[in-house]
């Protein structure tokens, strides 16, 4: 019979604070991603001409924003990465867009980001 060895108190604790360093990683990563392609975006709906600064600013951060996505694709299943930055892309794009861009926000809209936002923390909870 082989006696059943458990890991040392030392190595449990470094497996947690490394498991806790990949996970704060992943959170850094993913904000950084909602960031950049948020600004994009809004950079993007900010200008009328293709040939702007502003537009070409843009359409490079999305796209920068497509290369962040397929690396998060490659850290976190997607069934948790695609409702995550789904749902942080939704309630981030809304926010910029009232900031600015002078959108209205009301009531309802606030309410559902607000909704999206518990939504986005439940399933990254569970992760």
């Amino acid at each position: 019979m082989v006696p059943c060895r458990a890991d040392p108190p030392d190595e449990r604790k470094s497996l947690k604070i490394n498991s806790t360093i990949g996970r704060l990683s992943t959170i850094a990563f993913l904000l950084a991603y909602v960031v950049i392609s948020v600004a994009g975006l809004t950079l993007l709906k900010s200008q009328s001409e293709i040939l702007s600064v502003r537009f070409v600013l843009g359409f490079l951060l999305y796209g920068l924003g497509f290369v962040m996505w397929y690396i998060l694709l490659r850290m976190m299943p997607l069934s948790v990465a695609f409702p995550i930055a789904a749902g942080s892309l939704i309630a981030a794009t809304q926010l910029a867009g009232a900031v600015f861009l002078d959108e209205r926000l009301g009531a309802a809209h606030l309410f559902g980001i607000a909704v999206i936002i518990a939504g986005v923390v439940l399933v990254f909870a569970q992760q």
